[in-house]
Order: C-alpha cells, then sequence, then structure tokens
C-alpha cells in the first residue's frame, strides 16, 4: 500500500490544551508533535493511504480553525495563518502524482469547508515558494489580496476572520536543522544566511 505524509504546521506552540486537542483530531495515523514555544508553532507528521489522508488533515484543521486564532500572536515565525502550512510529502518519485491529486484535494476542500483562502507553493503554485508568500505577514497578505495582486487557488477571495489562509504544495522530505552562528553573528546575519540557504540550489527552495 502506498503511504504519505502530510506535515500541518499550526500557528500555536504554548496552549499544551490546544496542542493536544489539534493532534486527536488529526487521528491515529499522527505519528509526531513537535512544538516550539518560541516560534509559538506546533508541526504535526501523519501518515495515510492516497484518498484517506486528506480527509484526516482536515479533521485537524477544523479544530485548528474552532481554537486558534491569530489576533495577538507574537511568535518569532513568520505565518499567514492558523493553520499556516500543509503539504503533503510523497516518499518517492513514484508517489509524486498521488501526493499531488492528495493535495489538490485538501485544498479544495479547506477553501470549501472551512473558508480558508488556499496558496498553492511549490510545484503545484508554478514555483512560488512560501516566503514569496509570507512577505509582511497575513496584513500584507490582506492587502496584496484586496489589490488583486495576489488571487487564491481555492476558497474565499478574503482571509479568514481568525484563522487567516493557509498555504498547500506537494513536495519530496526534506531536512531542517538549527546552527549557532560564532561571533561577532547577530539576528541579521542569521536571516541572511537563512535567506540563502532557504533558495539554494541544485536542492532548490526549502518547501516547510
Amino acid at each position: 500500500m502506498r503511504t504519505l505524509l502530510a506535515y500541518p504546521n499550526v500557528s500555536e506552540g504554548r496552549d499544551g490544551k490546544v496542542v493536544a486537542s489539534v493532534a486527536a483530531a488529526f487521528g491515529a495515523g499522527l505519528l509526531d508533535v513537535h512544538t516550539d514555544p518560541d516560534h509559538h508553532r506546533s508541526a504535526y507528521t501523519l501518515a495515510g493511504a492516497p484518498g484517506e489522508l486528506a480527509a484526516a488533515v482536515m479533521a485537524g484543521a477544523a479544530r485548528v480553525v474552532e481554537l486558534v486564532a491569530l489576533d495577538g500572536h507574537d511568535g518569532v515565525h513568520p505565518r499567514v495563518g492558523a493553520l499556516d502550512v500543509a503539504p503533503i510529502v510523497h516518499l518517492t518519485d513514484e508517489d509524486r502524482g498521488a501526493a499531488c491529486a492528495e493535495a489538490l484535494l485538501l485544498a479544495d476542500r479547506l477553501g470549501d469547508e472551512l473558508a480558508l483562502p488556499v496558496f498553492l507553493y511549490g510545484q503545484l503554485g508554478g514555483g512560488r515558494t512560501r516566503a514569496e508568500l509570507r512577505r509582511g505577514g497575513l496584513r500584507t497578505l490582506t492587502e496584496r489580496m484586496r489589490s488583486g495582486e495576489l488571487v487564491p487557488d481555492f476558497g474565499p477571495h478574503a482571509p479568514h476572520p481568525s484563522a487567516g489562509a493557509v498555504l498547500v504544495a506537494a513536495r519530496p522530505p526534506l531536512v531542517a536543522f538549527n546552527l549557532v552562528l560564532a561571533p561577532p553573528g547577530d539576528l541579521e546575519l542569521a536571516r541572511a544566511i537563512a535567506a540563502r540557504i532557504r533558495e539554494s540550489e541544485p536542492l532548490g527552495p526549502a518547501l516547510a
């Protein structure tokens, strides 16, 4: 049986009850939860078969929209939504098509059933990156939507009043890691290095 992964990132990393409630909603396919209070963010890893994984992500997404609001959110990680990103991950090249189909199904349901504007990124989004869509945060995204510069691929043409928008992709696995800069490295240098790595070749842009 083919197995796909989902890696939804939620803009809540400090309220343990909310993090646990969302985890329970994702169901039996949940493999891992990584929570970061500084980023004010939790990343969930789910596994499931094509045709089933999108439904599991939807169950958790509904709980996120119910419990998580962006008002007053002060985490250091950039974000445009309560359910900020929800990529579908294929483990082999043979499963790429199944992952793309599952991601498009998920995007359609997020927009239709939860009234979340959905923006595709990576391969499904014509190569655009999360950074392009997150630039300036939800406030700037809202302005770009109002002006017509950005049009959601699925869902309403205005952000959800409390949950913002969501970014969806189909991608292969990636590795994330942290580094400590030696003096005189500072935050500005760290951000410059991170920006170059995220858009680096030949590995291509980091896709969340």
